[in-house]
């Protein structure tokens, strides 16, 4: 029944005071190791993974919200019982279980009340998107951010070097140690907590490094460490105070590893690294104005290679051509194809585009959604 259902305004609200309560940062830990570890013995099988997916498991998306909440308070990570975490957490789920659903009450507002013969499409409004956009999959897996990194950035290497102090590929190397320690720090804790005193668990420490620790077990120095580290870390000072509803800039989907003591960081999420360590960089270059038409350049050039050189491993090196010109009699370059596939009587065209979702798309803003449409996919098609 709709008059039962509280403002957006109102639940993001009681969200952000839940994540300013001391012990919160526990509480996190206590959801993420829930909800994104498994645990295995031997060999990891079909059943383990199924375990995995329940209906009250929390998404990416709904973790990083009470990240960037906590990191909005002021990153407290006081010590409190496991009965007090409990009772956190089984609050925070209830709310934003009510968030979900009054995020996605316009797609059944819109189903309920439409006519039976109408051709009606709900998902031409702003609004019932917002549902799909934020509660919808991750758009790729952690390695292939990982690994794809090296590519899209191999032709910028020497401006994040001399502006960011960063080789891609060393970067690439450190971020993986990081994901290596933590799956080992994980375990470790967990042997310590046979010990403690039940009423006193938390699985915060695991989720917690030093650039020294992942020093000693890479083949870098710790300084080298600390440069990526700091790198993806949002300076304390900055806050989140941008960050006032769903769908708002939230800085530590860019910036995850968070500093919580002079030398100790925490990364709750590390698939959240491997995308900002694929996403960030181009933003630090389009920052420069001098080098912002080389960055943008380098960014198509990289999704043209890349998708051309997929498709040859899909469809054989002979049938598929790129930069392809287009010629009309009496006109000059009438276009070019990125991407051309010619396979079994069909043809395939690609017209590379790099142009995502904005913020105030993903707001469900009509305007910007159709704008990010007719720059991302109606271009290309015309």
């Amino acid at each position: 029944m709709t008059h039962n259902i509280r403002p957006e305004s109102d639940i993001f609200s009681d969200l952000a005071t839940i994540c300013s309560k001391p012990g919160f940062a526990h509480v996190i830990a206590a959801i993420c190791f829930r909800d994104n570890v498994i645990g295995i013995k031997d060999e990891i099988d079909a059943k383990t993974i199924a375990g995995q997916f329940r209906d009250n498991r929390l998404i990416r998306t709904e973790i990083s919200t009470l990240i960037g909440l906590w990191f909005r308070s002021g990153c407290s990570v006081d010590i409190v019982s496991q009965r007090t975490i409990s009772e956190l957490a089984i609050r925070t789920e209830q709310i934003l279980e009510e968030l979900h659903t009054v995020i996605g009450r316009p797609l059944i507002d819109e189903i309920s009340t439409a006519k039976p013969a109408s051709n009606k499409n709900p998902f031409l409004k702003g609004e019932v998107l917002r549902e799909p956009i934020f509660y919808g999959g991750d758009s790729a897996y952690g390695f292939q951010y990982r690994d794809f990194s090296k590519l899209k950035y191999a032709s910028d290497n020497e401006w994040l070097i001399k502006n960011r102090n960063i080789d891609v590929s060393l970067a690439v190397n450190i971020v993986s140690i990081i994901g290596e320690f933590q799956n080992e720090n994980l375990k470790r804790h967990l042997l310590t907590l046979k010990n403690a005193n039940q009423s006193t668990w938390t699985m915060l420490p695991g989720f917690a490094f030093s650039a020294a620790e992942i020093a000693e077990n890479s083949a870098y120095t710790p300084d080298q460490v600390r440069f990526v580290i700091e790198a993806f870390s949002p300076p304390l000072e900055t806050g989140n105070s941008q960050f006032s509803k769903i769908g708002d800039f939230n800085i530590v989907n860019a910036y995850p590893i968070i500093r919580i003591e002079s030398e100790k960081y925490l990364l709750f999420h590390y698939y959240t690294l491997f995308e900002a360590l694929y996403e960030n960089p181009f933003f630090w270059m389009i920052a420069d104005k001098n080098y912002k038409e080389i960055a943008a350049k380098n960014r198509g050039e990289f999704l043209e290679k890349f998708a051309y050189e997929r498709l040859k491993t899909v469809f054989g090196t002979s049938k598929v051509y790129r930069n392809v010109k287009l010629e009309i009699p009496g006109k000059k370059d009438a276009g070019e194809i990125d991407v051309l596939v010619i396979f079994a009587g069909r043809v395939l065209l690609i017209q590379a585009k790099t142009k995502r979702l904005t913020i105030e798309a993903r707001k469900g803003n009509d305007l910007a959604i159709a704008a990010d449409f007719k720059a991302s996919i109606q271009d290309a098609y015309d």
